[in-house]
């Protein structure tokens, strides 16, 4: 995944003010790279998600807006900005045929 979160960083950081790259660079360098870097892309899975998640929960990085809502992650202090989505990600996979991270 490390290498997944570095290609698309470098696709969608380009569009970004200064403070969201630096922010999300943040995200990407103290959250999601030490605890799921060395997955590999094709080995992801819910569960593996979803231990992400709890880890976050426990340290208060991450909380329910509600039971009826998606989870949202608390990663930013940016009112209305989403965090990096899986699903460009993924994409970033996809289009670069991406068989490990």
């Amino acid at each position: 995944m490390a290498e997944l979160f570095e290609r698309w960083f470098g696709v969608a950081s380009v569009r970004w003010a200064t403070a969201t790259a630096r922010n999300v660079r943040s995200i990407i360098d103290r959250q999601l790279t030490p605890n799921i870097g060395d997955v590999l892309v094709r080995e992801l899975t819910v569960v593996t998600i979803d231990e992400f998640y709890a880890q976050l929960r426990r340290r208060g990085r991450f909380k329910m807006i509600d039971s009826g809502s998606p989870p949202a992650a608390d990663f930013t202090s940016t009112p209305g900005r989403s965090p990096p989505s899986a699903r460009s990600s993924a994409s970033v996979a996809v289009r670069s045929n991406m068989q490990r991270a």
